[in-house]
């Protein structure tokens, strides 16, 4: 918005889900047409109600509904310093990579995620808040990140919190439901 927090993603292209019967027949789980929120948890099949079926995640969503890390660092008065300094997301790492003087009250910085040695777990995206930050610009786009912070003042300096890490879990999980 004009003030405040705006933010974009990569979006996660759903692929159907199946529910396959003790007799080997698959069937489609329909999202409710009262869906009315995101991530779809609830579905609905068509399948006599004692039916025992199996179900296979490839991937799930999972986000840390808490504060992370924090990071210090200096802002240079013009042009672009490289900084990489790791970040502990948790499930994941990232390494802010470099800050970039966009204004006297604005920068730019820009995180390499999926860093660490969990191969399987990737960032969708996390929150930053610090002292002074007026409006914050996110994009999350594969392994990078671009934040841009406009401030309430020129400082030189600032301290980010960074909250609320959501990853993309890949594995082949089964789940049978009676």
């Amino acid at each position: 918005g004009e003030e405040g927090t705006s933010s974009s993603e990569t979006g996660s292209e759903t692929a159907d889900m199946y529910a396959t019967d003790e007799n080997g027949i698959k069937h489609k789980l329909q999202v409710p047409a009262d869906a009315n929120a995101y991530p779809v948890t609830t579905f609905d099949v068509d399948v006599p109600k004692d039916s025992q079926l199996t179900i296979n995640v490839p991937a799930l969503m999972a986000t840390y509904e808490r504060a992370v890390d924090s990071v210090s660092f200096n802002i240079p008065k013009d042009g672009k310093e490289m900084l990489n300094r790791d970040v502990d997301l948790f499930a994941q790492r990232a390494v802010v990579k470099s800050i970039e003087r966009l204004s006297p009250t604005s920068v730019e910085l820009v995180f390499q995620l999926n860093t660490g040695a969990e191969k399987d777990v990737s960032i969708r995206s996390f929150q930053v808040d610090g002292e002074n930050i007026k409006r914050i610009s996110s994009e999350f786009s594969g392994d990078t990140a671009v934040i841009i912070l406009e401030f309430e003042k020129n400082i030189d300096k600032t301290e980010l919190d960074i909250s609320w890490p959501s990853f993309v879990m890949n594995g082949n999980w089964t789940i049978n439901m009676k």
